[in-house]
């Protein structure tokens, strides 16, 4: 939305200069996104959200203006009064038909005689061309300078080339297959979901969003028909979005008008045609010709509220005027306390019909903050009722809150081992879908109506995410990327859809463990492999298996499946580079894993039992075995475990060598080895009965030689 500081000025008293204005604006929540100067004027363009239509208009700025400036607005009605004259609604010849009143609640028209009809004067063509608007001719330009000024869109048909009276004009549903030229000349087909507004059987516009070009303004018009009405939010939408057509008008519409400005920005409108073109009011016709009253929303609002919820005491003299200068009004009634504690006051505050967005106390408590400045309310921690949980709601919070302990201990684990969060869209294109998956049998979830090809399937993991932000950061030079996602993903089962939660990791480059000390090597799967390990034990899983298989995403022979018994949680391996090549990742060197959240879960321990440390001295002893790169580490571990006669307290794998001096096909393990008691000294004949004991399993069971 765009907005001259003079025409800003004509609506309320400003004494700040444009810069500090817009400064103050971008603090109060109107971003000034850009600030230049034009000619004698400066131009403001201002992000509008789209809960605030009511900002969409001149007059709504100016209002925010006022309140946040402290400032005085002028009265608009006086302006638009001193304009338009005193017109009166008269009985018109011509027939107004709506066929559905949801559809259109509120339409008038308004006959003007004997327009002339010429350029602007340079005043409007000037704010026009300020922001961004090409001037056309008086009529048409003064429709959409009160568009601009009060928020309400305006059409103005050439009277002339309507079949009037003989034939009045009807706001109904267009039929299916029924044509009209717009003023941009293009031909459109219609159907049964657009409101249109006709004459003659044909329609001559498309209600709320587009004028025809058989019936537009031009030199030759003489007698013009003023249009003001109010659309359904909901039809205009579809109908804009149906004819792939947006205008200053349906932007407006879709969000909702004021409908109790209808009336006067209509007699406005008329006003500054008769002065800019001449002419005569001929009559003003409205339909409904009374206007139903519509129920304001009220809202109980009290100091103590405000100041619980917004942390500051704000005198009621100054809430009673950041609430008037945005025109809430405000009723005052006295309140008895409970337990005879005196009594105070509180406040019904009646909603503005432009205000849609504000339904409960907290609306209106934003609105104070926002206008009282959230720069000024001093930081002080929340106060809060603190008090001891017993076991049993400990248990009931945990039993509404599954899984919040596990996601926080995973997250605080990868932080700490140099990884960063990441947040993707669940939406992902198609082929990413076929060319990133992991299990043959899984199918994705289409999206009705893609927004585009980037959003046609919901996600099945978590890889296309991770492997665009691993591109992301290697097209910028960072080539050491350890990131994660905590995220869901969706799969198709039948009819229905599972969604899941799911963890996925990337990572490539330098390890980047010690910053003192550069690291010469680069990451391999064996440290994403350690990463997740460490993850699964502190979540308490000590029973999960890496087994080699064969995924569509990963290199043949660098790929593992993670599972908890027989039951799979999650796969990890090294991308295929002409998976990585569709990525434009020229890199080698990336891997990625993704687990089961929600099967972590129900598998975790995280509640762990006290053990008692023990004051006893430990006797440490180092095992060198040479053995065959087929045999894992968890075979090792489970021979000591099962052979350490409930005297080992700990088990370390201090080096893995490869190289000379080793046989192929084999590595030489370096494991320490930990003994002690927590009721009294061993001694060294019980160690080394243990130790020999294990050496002579190993040997035994797994065909490895002690060096």
């Amino acid at each position: 939305m765009k907005a001259t500081y003079n025409w800003l000025k004509d609506y309320v008293d400003i004494k700040m200069p444009p810069v500090r204005l817009a400064e103050a604006l971008t603090m109060a929540g109107l971003e000034v996104t850009h600030l230049e100067k034009a000619g004698n004027d400066w131009v403001f363009d201002i992000e509008i959200t789209s809960n605030r239509p009511d900002w969409l208009s001149i007059i709504g700025l100016a209002r925010e203006v006022a309140a946040i400036t402290k400032s005085k607005i002028k009265n608009r009605k006086s302006a638009i009064q001193a304009t338009a004259g005193n017109f009166k609604k008269t009985k018109c010849p011509q027939k107004i038909e709506i066929q559905n009143k949801k559809d259109c609640p509120l339409y008038t028209a308004t006959i003007i005689k004997g327009v002339k009809v010429s350029p602007s004067p340079g005043w409007m063509r000037d704010r026009l061309c300020a922001i961004g608007l090409r001037p056309v001719n008086n009529i048409v330009d003064i429709t959409n300078y009160m568009l601009y000024e009060t928020g309400q869109p305006l059409h103005a048909f050439d009277l002339g080339k309507l079949l009037m009276p003989e034939s009045g004009i009807v706001v109904r549903k267009a039929k299916q297959g029924e044509e009209i030229i717009t003023i941009d000349g293009i031909k459109r087909t219609l159907n049964e979901n657009i409101l249109v507004i006709a004459n003659n059987n044909r329609p001559i516009a498309v209600a709320g969003i587009i004028g025809g070009k058989e019936s537009e303004v031009d030199g030759a018009t003489v007698d013009i028909l003023l249009e003001a009405a109010e659309f359904d939010p909901v039809i205009v939408r579809k109908g804009a979005r149906l004819l792939g057509v947006s205008s200053d008008s349906s932007y407006r519409f879709e969000r909702g008008i004021d409908y109790s400005d209808v009336l006067a920005v209509s007699q406005r409108a008329a006003g500054l045609i008769l002065k800019l073109a001449g002419g005569r009011i001929e009559n003003i016709a409205c339909q409904p010709v009374k206007l139903p009253a519509r129920q304001r929303k009220k809202i109980i609002l009290s100091r103590q509220e405000v100041q619980k919820k917004l942390g500051v005491k704000i005198s009621a003299g100054e809430l009673r005027r950041i609430l008037s200068s945005l025109s809430f009004k405000l009723k005052t009634h006295p309140v008895k306390l409970r337990h005879g504690a005196g009594s105070s006051q509180s406040t019904t505050v009646i909603v503005p019909s432009f205000r849609k967005d504000v339904a409960i106390c907290e609306d209106l408590l934003e609105e104070i903050g926002r206008i009282y400045g959230y720069a000024k309310i001093p930081a002080t921690l929340p106060h809060v009722l603190t008090r001891v949980i017993n076991p049993k709601e400990l248990a009931h919070l945990k039993e509404h809150n599954p899984g919040k302990d596990l996601i926080n201990t995973i997250r605080e684990a990868l932080i700490v081992s140099g990884y960063y969060e990441v947040i993707n869209y669940s939406l992902i294109p198609k082929d990413a879908f076929i060319k990133n998956q992991t299990k043959g049998s899984i199918s994705a979830i289409e999206v009705e109506n893609a927004l585009s090809r980037e959003q046609e399937v919901l996600r099945t993991d978590l890889f296309y995410g991770l492997l665009n932000n691993t591109a992301h950061n290697l097209n910028r030079r960072n080539k050491d990327v350890k990131i994660f996602e905590l995220g869901k993903i969706f799969q198709s089962a039948g009819n229905q859809c599972r969604e899941e939660l799911a963890l996925g990791l990337a990572c490539c480059g330098n390890p980047g463990l010690d910053w003192q000390r550069p690291q010469t090597r680069l990451l391999t799967l064996f440290d994403l492999k350690g990463e997740l390990e460490h993850i699964l034990s502190k979540l308490g899983i000590e029973n999960a298996t890496f087994s080699s298989g064969s995924f569509p995403l990963f290199t043949e022979g660098a790929s593992f499946s993670v599972k908890i018994g027989s039951e799979n949680i999650g796969v990890i391996g090294e991308v295929k580079p002409e998976i990585l090549g569709t990525y434009s990742i020229r890199e080698n060197g990336i891997f990625m894993a993704q687990l089961g959240v929600n099967i972590l879960d129900s598998n975790s321990g995280l509640e762990k039992s006290f053990k008692q440390y023990s004051v006893y001295p430990s006797v440490a002893r180092d095992i060198s075995l040479l053995l065959k790169d087929q045999i894992q580490y968890r075979d090792i571990l489970a021979i000591i475990n099962s052979s350490g006669s409930g005297i080992i307290s700990g088990v370390k794998l201090l080096e893995q060598y490869t190289g000379r001096q080793i046989p192929e096909g084999f590595k030489n393990l370096l494991i320490s080895l930990e003994y002690n008691l927590s009721e009294r000294t061993l001694t060294d004949n019980e160690v080394d009965g243990v130790h020999s004991l294990i050496l002579k399993k190993l040997t035994e069971d797994l065909g490895a030689t002690i060096r």
